[in-house]
């Protein structure tokens, strides 16, 4: 708890971009929407542990302020990141873990603080983003790494993402039955590339974005295995 706190105090005196987001990193006034799965279901179960509401309503906040600077209205999906000093994207790509962040934040928000004065609105954000990436799936079961882009590579980390929030948002009534097929076929495809030793291949290493190499991270090992041991069994 100690160490909990800790961090909580750490992103509480973070720097922030004009209207209160925490920024991602101390060069640049920037939001990332990765930073936002990092930060806002953290901050809810410390608020639930402690009892102190402030860390819930922050969450909430944060992931209000994010949404509104990172997704596009147009297609109701997160761009990576934007900075608002020079007021840009830096990387403006409709990237697919990036969106699978967005929607597994949103899950384990609304699994933690259902009946938050903001919930409707990260449901909504939700429902929007996982009909919008649906569209995207191809029908392998994969995500591309860049969703509208059918030449870049089948990504596993951003499968797994969909098929963990999907199948979660339909549990929540987010979203109805029929985006369970295809939480499925994410799921299974995945599963089935499995190496012998344990590792998901087909995951875009850190930084994430265009051109970036494939191989093996945390990402798509925390997802395949922890998060969605549940979904396997159901």
């Amino acid at each position: 708890m100690e160490a909990a706190q800790l961090q909580a105090k750490a992103l509480f005196a973070a720097p922030r971009t004009s209207e209160g987001g925490i920024c991602a990193r101390t060069e640049a006034p920037e939001l990332w929407v990765d930073f936002l799965y990092m930060m806002c279901p953290f901050l809810i179960r410390l608020g639930k542990l402690t009892g102190e509401q402030k860390y819930i309503d922050e969450a909430f906040r944060q992931y209000e302020i994010h949404v509104k600077y990172l997704v596009d209205p147009h297609v109701n999906l997160s761009r990576h990141a934007w900075c608002e000093r020079p007021n840009h994207f830096p990387q403006s790509t409709l990237w697919a873990r990036g969106n699978g962040w967005l929607i597994a934040c949103s899950v384990d928000m609304l699994a933690m603080a259902p009946d938050h004065e903001k919930s409707a609105f990260v449901a909504d954000t939700c429902r929007k983003a996982l009909t919008a990436m649906r569209s995207f799936q191809d029908r392998s079961g994969f995500f591309h790494h860049i969703l509208d882009d059918r030449y870049s590579k089948l990504e596993a980390s951003a499968a797994l993402m969909y098929a963990y929030a999907a199948r979660m948002a339909v549990q929540q009534k987010i979203v109805g039955d029929d985006f369970i097929e295809g939480a499925t076929r994410a799921w299974r495809v995945v599963a089935g590339s499995v190496q012998d030793n344990g590792a998901v291949p087909g995951v875009a290493v850190p930084p994430g974005g265009p051109g970036v190499p494939f191989g093996t991270t945390l990402f798509g090992q925390g997802f395949s295995c922890s998060r969605l041991t549940r979904f396997a069994v159901n």
